[in-house]
């Protein structure tokens, strides 16, 4: 059956097809686009808007609408999005909120510096003696998170990662310890 079909006969019955179905879907879904081409009509471009701005300002207003007025009292903007609870913000506490940010900042800086520390140290096949010897010099570089409250979270991660991960037998004390420049307050 198939020996009686050539190849000519075959790519003109897919290229018939091809055009059947590209013909349906144009006169479904384009019909204006289609009409518009084959009766020549050529969209027009609109001229550019001629005047003073205030009349291009009103043009683009219909078109685009009206934007909001802008803030100029950034806090009263931020206060916005604050919960109830928190509305009644006093200008302390307002100061304090960019030194938290920074603090936070800085923990996450921190967190990478010992996962990569700790990576490094697994790569030079390093033990306890190595962790002892490398972390105070870079937790000496975070000063304001050792007299912070994040500052047992800290040492609690890296005692974990000492023991279960590593297993270097470490105590919560040596972990303290390596913060050589600021005293313990916890």
């Amino acid at each position: 059956m198939f020996s009686n079909i050539s190849w000519q006969l075959f790519f003109t019955a897919v290229f018939v097809i091809v055009v059947l179905y590209y013909s349906f879907v144009g006169i479904v879904y384009f019909p204006k686009e289609i009409l518009t081409f084959l009766l020549g009509k050529k969209r027009q471009v609109q001229p550019a808007i001629v005047g003073s701005p205030q009349t291009q300002d009103r043009q683009f207003t219909n078109i685009i609408g009206q934007s909001r007025g802008e803030h100029t009292n950034d806090d009263q903007h931020l206060n916005k999005f604050q919960s109830t609870a928190n509305s009644s913000v006093t200008g302390e506490e307002a100061s304090q909120q960019p030194a938290d940010i920074t603090l936070i900042e800085s923990v996450s800086n921190l967190m990478e510096g010992i996962k990569t520390l700790f990576r490094v140290i697994k790569d030079a096949e390093g033990n306890k003696n190595d962790v002892v010897s490398l972390f105070p010099s870079l937790l000496d570089q975070y000063i304001p998170i050792a007299d912070s409250k994040y500052r047992y979270s800290i040492n609690a991660y890296i005692y974990e990662i000492c023991t279960e991960e590593y297993k270097y037998e470490i105590t919560m004390q040596e972990v303290n310890s390596l913060w050589s420049a600021v005293p313990s307050n916890q």
